[in-house]
């Protein structure tokens, strides 16, 4: 079904139109967009994470977000001015639940003449003043025609991207076995029907999904078991013949295998574990957890005849979260995003006032003590045993303390697989803190204060550049100063190690510079905070001297034109990417291929996703990973 027929058969609602205003400089807390958006950047410059992909924006942008997505802004030296049109979509259920339903996408849209788009945007900032009737009917007019406009501008753009996308293969393939699972199918069948080498197949599923191509068939079959024990009164030899399991008695010893439970036994129990075809754990790859990171890039989807893009804006590809769960890879990972960007610090200089003050609480040790914050002297648990906290999850685990509850952005750091189970997803639920019963919340969110401290004892931790000090501090909070110590003498030690290889590896003089994006017109540099954090501050690697004259330290970031980028370009360059979806030759592009850098094969990828998160577990493993990476290319010059 092409995009225009999902408009075609759509009820449409224009719910709210505004123009929004945002200070230079500034970091604004994720906010749960509740319906589906049009985001129409008029002016400034920002970081702007939508979901799990963070969009470098300069001038004139156009974004789309779908409903439950979150938005959070990192202003730059400029001031943001934006519109934002909300709008509600009803449409058939089986219309709204196909992969490619456009009110359910986050995508960056590319229009070729923005001038007529802020033309209608600002009738319908007019019209949404009038409360007449006839004006909300014209709001809705102007609204079709803004679509249509979106839609025409975006197919004529010459906007394109150059990454080479290798989950349009894997897609395609997912896709294929969802139609035949039923039948025979081997990876060399597999391989045929998608018109390449089965290895070269294999590779590209490792690499997006971190599993091979039967194992996934495997997943889609144990996964369409499943709901035919669960929601029909189907024999087990139908349904193991509904799954290309000709035979009983494997079909059951495969499902037992696979959920630990027998066919029958899993019937019987009448209900179907959230988990039950997932016994291991992915790599995020859609884009609706920061699900990735890309630089100039569209939120993918893939539907339709096969091998044809059906995007909302006819762009990219990405595996869909449908096509995820129809094979139990992806699990309710949709409305996980977390709340907001941490403002990371450490309460400076807090102090014990009053040492324990029995009180006989149930279910909290004996005694209180009040420390001084940078929301006045707060009254806590000596020894909290039920935190909650919004961004400090990392921190946390770092010195043993496992909290009941933080938001699921933060705890989705591949570098805390497996730290966090168990842990709540707190979202921007009050009632979900309200439930777990905390008796000591830590935050990182002014704003939240006052609300969370009616549920809690709340302490507002306050920015700091340093982990060491965040964590510090957050051991002094808890108690904990020993361990925090500890942790410290431990972390300094495996960074110096590290900076000691690196340092190695890397001649004195060489420089080295953090790119995003890959090959575009419009490059990001980072300087040492956001993605060259662990790079810059704690391998202490030699920044290139014009970005080091340049970037402002309050914001370590800029964008240059593709003309200039031998100005900044390092001895050595890391490009961030999303290593899921992109992959690009450098070495072949007009520009890049001139840089020594590129022509002495000191060019690295990083996974955006992965070094965007800095809680301490994650830069220990940032700072390995850059060190492996230098490591194995030197090996490979051998």
């Amino acid at each position: 079904m092409d995009v225009i027929s999902f408009w075609q058969y759509a009820d449409i609602q224009v719910v709210d139109i505004n123009n929004c205003k945002l200070s230079s400089h500034t970091k604004i807390p994720a906010s749960l967009l509740s319906t589906s958006s049009f985001i129409f950047i008029r002016r400034g410059s920002a970081q702007l994470l939508l979901d799990e992909q963070i969009f470098s924006v300069h001038g004139v942008q156009l974004f789309h977000v779908g409903p439950n997505s979150w938005i959070e802004w990192h202003t730059g030296k400029e001031p943001v001015e934006y519109i934002i049109l909300s709008y509600e979509a009803h449409i058939r259920s089986d219309l709204a639940s196909k992969i490619d339903c456009p009110f359910n996408l986050v995508s960056r849209i590319f229009p070729s003449n923005p001038a007529i788009l802020h033309d209608i945007l600002e009738k319908m900032l007019e019209l949404i003043q009038d409360k007449k009737s006839i004006a909300r009917f014209q709001m809705k007019a102007l609204f079709y025609q803004w679509i249509a406009q979106v839609l025409e501008q975006n197919q004529s753009s010459s906007e394109h991207l150059n990454a080479a996308n290798p989950v349009a293969l894997v897609t395609m393939a997912m896709e294929y076995m969802l139609e035949h699972y039923a039948e025979p199918i081997t990876l060399d069948s597999l391989a045929v029907a998608m018109n390449c080498s089965p290895g070269h197949l294999s590779n590209r599923f490792k690499q997006i999904l971190n599993r091979g191509p039967i194992d996934c068939l495997i997943h889609l079959r144990m996964k369409r078991a499943s709901t035919l024990l669960i929601e029909t009164q189907m024999s087990l030899r139908s349904i193991a013949a509904a799954t290309s399991y000709q035979d009983v008695y494997y079909f059951s010893k495969a499902f037992k295998k696979h959920t630990g439970i027998a066919p029958s036994v899993f019937r019987k129990r009448g209900y179907m574990s959230e988990d039950i075809t997932s016994n291991h754990k992915i790599y995020d790859i859609v884009d609706s957890q920061l699900r990735c990171y890309i630089e100039n890039d569209n939120r993918y989807q893939f539907g339709g005849k096969k091998g044809e893009s059906t995007t909302m804006f006819k762009k990219h590809l990405a595996i869909p979260a449908s096509l995820l769960i129809a094979f139990g890879l992806l699990l309710g990972a949709c409305s996980s995003a977390g709340n907001t960007i941490a403002t990371n610090g450490n309460v400076e200089g807090s102090k014990e006032s009053t040492t324990k003050q029995p009180v006989n609480t149930e279910g909290k040790s004996a005694g209180t003590r009040v420390i001084s914050t940078a929301n006045g002297d707060i009254e806590i648990p000596a020894n909290p045993e039920r935190i909650v906290t919004d961004y400090y999850v990392g921190h946390l685990l770092a010195l043993g303390v496992k909290p009941i509850g933080s938001l699921g952005l933060y705890m989705q750091s591949p570098y805390l697989e497996g730290e966090t189970d168990g842990i709540e997803d707190i979202g921007d639920s009050l009632e979900t803190i309200v439930a777990l019963k905390p008796d000591l919340i830590i935050t990182g969110n002014s704003k939240n204060v006052e609300s969370y401290a009616k549920i809690a004892p709340t302490v507002l931790i306050t920015l700091d550049s340093n982990v060491r000090g965040e964590v510090r501090q957050i051991g002094h909070i808890l108690g904990k100063e020993e361990v925090a110590a500890t942790w410290e003498k431990e972390f300094d030690e495996q960074i110096a190690d590290a900076r000691s290889e690196a340092q190695e590896l890397i001649t004195e003089g060489e420089t080295v510079t953090v790119f995003a994006g890959g090959i575009q017109k419009t490059i990001t540099i980072y300087g040492n905070g956001y993605t060259g954090k662990s790079i810059y501050n704690e391998l202490q690697l030699s920044m290139q001297e014009n970005i080091a004259k340049e970037i402002n330290p309050e914001q370590p970031w800029m964008e240059i034109s593709n003309e200039v980028l031998r100005n900044y370009a390092g001895d050595y360059i890391f490009v961030a990417v999303d290593l899921k979806s992109e992959s690009y030759d450098y070495a072949s592009d007009s520009i890049w291929g001139t840089l020594p850098a590129v022509q002495e094969n000191k060019v690295f990828e990083i996974d955006g996703y992965r070094f965007w998160f800095s809680d301490p577990i994650s830069l220990q493993g940032q700072v390995s990973d850059i060190v492996d990476m230098l490591s194995e290319r030197e090996v490979e010059k051998r």
